[in-house]
């Protein structure tokens, strides 16, 4: 085993070499950071992609309900003006 580290000290008692493996470790860490930062951004995206399809889908839906209440209100409607005009011709004997 070697007394003397690179930089011309005692290996155990090196300042520059503890520094150095600080910085490794250091570096390591911001690796595993800058992995799991984009992980989460791609999480973000992916939820931001359902958030938006969600709310597409909600205006389509609400969109739908209009048109069904309004079509049941035509039909509402035109069932009242048969039923109108069936009286109509009743009275002048077109229709029993």
């Amino acid at each position: 085993m070697n007394l003397e580290c690179e930089h011309g000290q005692l290996a155990r008692a090196c300042n520059i070499c503890e520094y150095e493996r600080e910085i490794a470790e250091l570096r390591a860490r911001v690796v595993e950071l800058e992995a799991a930062l984009t992980e989460e951004r791609q999480r973000t995206r992916l939820s931001e992609t359902v958030i938006r399809e969600n709310e597409a889908l909600t205006k389509e839906n609400m969109e739908l309900v209009a048109s069904r209440d309004e079509l049941k209100r035509i039909a509402i409607e035109a069932k009242a003006r048969v039923e109108e005009m069936l009286r109509d011709m009743r009275e002048i004997g077109v229709a029993e």
